[in-house]
């Protein structure tokens, strides 16, 4: 059976538990104050603000992406609708010059005719 420890050295013992329990509960108390000053000061406020505008500037970018997406789909959009411009006027314009020549003027019609029908082909 081993030697039994000494009531002296269990006092000793729980008196080191006790100052070191104090040492944390202080080390825990003053890191607490510390957080809840630091709160209150301007430079937490700065923070707390900065990261507002961090979240609002990552939801306006991700909106600007959204725009940026729609704006190239409607350019697109626009240069076929130009596209058709071009060639509708060209198709006139063969019209005008059949009917200015008493109908004489195919060669011009068909070939407004061709070009609508390929722009058309390779839009399938």
């Amino acid at each position: 059976m081993p030697t039994p420890i000494s009531v002296d050295t269990w006092a000793l013992i729980g008196q080191w538990v006790i100052y070191g329990g104090g040492l944390a509960g202080a080390i825990v108390a003053l890191a607490s104050l510390y957080k809840w000053l630091r709160s209150k000061t301007s430079v937490a406020k700065i923070e707390e603000q900065l990261s507002k505008v961090q979240t609002m500037l990552d939801n306006d970018n991700k909106r600007i992406k959204a725009l940026e997406d729609k704006q190239e789909e409607a350019n697109s959009d626009i240069q076929d609708l130009r596209e058709l411009s071009r060639l509708n006027v060209a198709a006139l314009q063969a019209l005008l010059e059949g009917y200015l020549h008493d109908g004489n003027n195919k060669d011009q019609i068909k070939k407004a005719s061709d070009n609508i029908q390929s722009y058309f082909n390779s839009q399938i």
